[in-house]
């Protein structure tokens, strides 16, 4: 029996009823970011349905949804509390308050049933708050986000989330100013307690640059994704290695450590506001004590994606380094502003080195000269295997905009299927599509669709 297909909402939800061996059914939205009410009375009907299933034949239910706000998700979870319904993973729509947090977790089941919650706050989380949701003791996935400008009555304490040692996924988007800031103990308690966690997303404050605490992210044995946000400069610290200050022109700026990354990681992105130099693992800045954890585990060795998207001191021998401590990477960002010193020569380097890049997304905003032009796209594209390998290729500089790029500059990409040309005028982006008919086009309406995922086999579509 077919375990997945695709339909809309105008359907007859009762339908639902029908697939006794659907396990998963995810409820998504042509467009994310907007509340869509039309899953409130219709779609019930057909849950109620499914998730009411008594034979033992029939599976249990694994439902992933958006909801308009924490209040709907309350009610929803009233009204499939049947047997059916083993897990329930909700993203919630609309900033919710803690009175509609509490309708949430106080409903029928929530606290058994409840593994994912992505949620934004309408106003800083408070203490209630967080004791509320660190008591869903199955919590897999949380997802916190707050925007509001004002700061909470007192500040977040980071315990009472060790609690979930369920948690795969924990995307921390809120000020962090508003929380303790980040000591070594703190992160290898994390560590001890989220021994599952594969997602870990932080925003970090000057206070938690000035304790070293990032050098114990390496005791995270199954993390796969990070990303890390500096939002400002740090105090310098009274010593340590994970984090350490040195003067970069007339500033003094953050080192961020390369080494103390866990060897799992597959994926990281960095994106930082102020100041902060990379450091790659090697045996010259790992201290005495962590060298056999931090070298011998090869940090970067694994590492697929690598995003940086800030002022990182982005150089020629920086990026070497890189290539060399990460030569599997498929994807490669880098976002150059202020005084970053990448050129030509770099890009090379990029191209005789990662042998598997089939990503490479390249935006320049510095006043100093460019290191992307014609000639090094055609170096690029002659260089190692990167011209028959690289399949989707992202460029956002001036020179786009004054459509200098011909389109024969792109003939030596052979498997080039999608060029993202930020600023390119309509005119030139016609020419560089007839050009290349097998790529598809920022401007073409071919483009929107190119970025959905594979869908799961398992997986019903509404």
């Amino acid at each position: 029996m077919c375990d997945r297909f695709r339909f809309c909402l105008c359907c007859c939800p009762a339908a639902l009823a029908a697939l006794r061996k659907l396990t998963r059914l995810v409820i998504t939205s042509n467009k994310p970011q907007a509340v869509d009410y039309t899953l409130a009375l219709p779609a019930l009907a057909g849950l109620r349905a499914i998730t009411r299933r008594a034979s033992s034949a029939e599976s249990h239910l694994h439902l992933e949804l958006g909801v308009p706000d924490a209040a709907w998700g309350a009610a929803l979870l009233r009204a499939v509390s049947g047997p059916g319904l083993s897990r329930l993973a909700v993203a919630v729509r609309e900033a919710a308050d803690s009175a509609a947090v509490k309708a949430l977790v106080e409903a029928p089941g929530a606290r058994e049933k409840l593994v994912g919650v992505d949620l934004e706050f309408r106003a800083a989380p408070t203490a209630e708050d967080i004791a509320a949701l660190a008591s869903y003791s199955n919590l897999q996935r949380l997802h916190l986000t707050c925007k509001c400008p004002r700061a909470p009555p007192s500040r977040m304490d980071w315990r009472p989330w060790l609690a979930l040692s369920q948690l795969k996924h924990l995307h921390m988007h809120i000020n962090p100013a508003w929380r303790d800031p980040l000591q070594p103990s703190t992160v290898a308690a994390m560590a001890e307690a989220w021994p599952l966690l594969e997602h870990l997303h932080l925003r970090l404050s000057p206070a938690d640059n000035a304790t070293h605490a990032l050098n114990k992210l390496q005791n995270f044995n199954n993390l796969k994704t990070l990303s890390l946000t500096w939002l400002g400069q740090a105090a310098p610290p009274a010593g340590g290695a994970g984090l350490q200050r040195r003067r970069s022109g007339s500033l003094d700026a953050t080192v961020f450590n390369l080494g103390y990354l866990p060897a799992s990681l597959q994926e990281l992105s960095l994106t930082s506001i102020s100041s902060v130099r990379l450091a790659v693992p090697s045996s010259s800045n790992i201290t005495a004590a962590d060298s056999a954890a931090a070298v011998a585990g090869a940090p970067l060795s694994g590492l697929s994606k690598l995003a940086m998207d800030g002022n990182f001191g982005i150089s020629d021998a920086l990026v070497a380094n890189l290539v060399a401590a990460a030569p599997h990477l498929t994807s490669l960002t880098m976002v150059l502003t202020g005084r970053q010193t990448l050129s030509a020569a770099g890009l090379a380097t990029v191209a005789a080195g990662l042998r598997r890049l089939g990503n490479l997304h390249l935006s320049d905003y510095r006043e100093s000269p460019l290191c992307l032009s014609q000639s090094c796209l055609l170096g690029l594209a002659a260089t190692g295997d990167l011209g028959s390998q690289l399949r989707y290729l992202k460029l956002s500089t001036p020179d786009v905009v004054h459509a200098e790029l011909l389109p024969g500059v792109f003939s030596g990409f052979s498997k080039l299927r999608r060029l993202d040309l930020v600023g390119c005028q309509d005119q030139a982006a016609a020419a560089l599509a007839a050009a290349l008919p097998l790529c598809c086009m920022k401007h073409t309406a071919d483009w929107a669709g190119e970025g959905v995922a594979p869908e799961e086999s398992s997986t019903c579509l509404l």
